[in-house]
């Protein structure tokens, strides 16, 4: 009984795969071969593309401002705030822009492209193509996959983009005080600071300048984590 089942999933499994390299392999073919729906493929360019235009930018604007406040929070207890434009533009360029934008097109117009192919089944539709001598393939299939593949290579430049304004903007006219328990506490460019005898206030910019002796508050963030690190 066991094998018999486990039998059939491997089937089931094994079909389901070579469903979908057929249908890749088709499409791919028909992609380049006449005839072309270049109305349709345009249409789809336009609602792939350019209707996901706007939770792209607003993704990838928040994520760079994100990234700045808590890079400039984080880099900011060792002196080393100088790093934080190259994180960000790493992270973003790398990683996230790409990754985001790919997630973005798939929630919002993957299930969409699903429901509507879907609802075309059951309604007997796709039956109604072949019957007139269209591809249902050539027809649905092909102009979503290649307004797909071009938006999404855009889309990602702009995240991109987006990313790194949003960073900039999240680290821009801000200044960032470092007391002498390690605490970092955000100021902004005109906020007058009062420093005291003993307050142990350091004022540092995100670029890495600030007052002070660099290599003396390096040695001071080095020995506070050792002393840390025994409590």
């Amino acid at each position: 009984m066991l094998l018999a089942t486990l039998e059939l999933s491997a089937k089931r499994f094994f079909l389901m795969v070579d469903g979908y390299a057929r249908l890749t392999f088709s499409t791919l073919v028909k992609g380049v071969s006449r005839p072309f729906y270049l109305r349709e493929t345009a249409y789809q360019f336009d609602r792939i593309g350019v209707e996901s235009l706007f939770i792209i930018l607003l993704t990838g604007l928040f994520t760079g401002m994100v990234l700045a406040l808590q890079g400039v929070a984080l880099l900011g207890r060792f002196g080393a705030n100088s790093y934080l434009g190259s994180m960000i533009g790493a992270s973003i360029v790398r990683e996230l822009g790409p990754v985001l934008a790919a997630l973005m097109v798939a929630g919002r117009v993957g299930s969409s492209i699903a429901a509507e192919l879907g609802n075309m089944a059951v309604t007997e539709q796709i039956d109604a193509m072949r019957a007139l001598g269209t591809d249902p393939t050539r027809k649905l299939v092909t102009p979503r996959l290649t307004a797909t593949m071009f938006m999404l290579f855009f889309l990602t430049i702009l995240s991109d983009l987006v990313g790194l304004a949003g960073g900039s903007a999240g680290g821009l006219g801000r200044h960032w005080g470092r007391r002498a328990d390690g605490s970092v506490t955000p100021m902004r460019g005109c906020d007058s600071v009062e420093v005291g005898a003993g307050d142990g206030f350091v004022v540092e910019t995100p670029g890495g300048g600030g007052y002070g002796d660099p290599a003396k508050r390096r040695a001071e963030a080095r020995e506070r984590d050792r002393t840390d690190g025994y409590v």
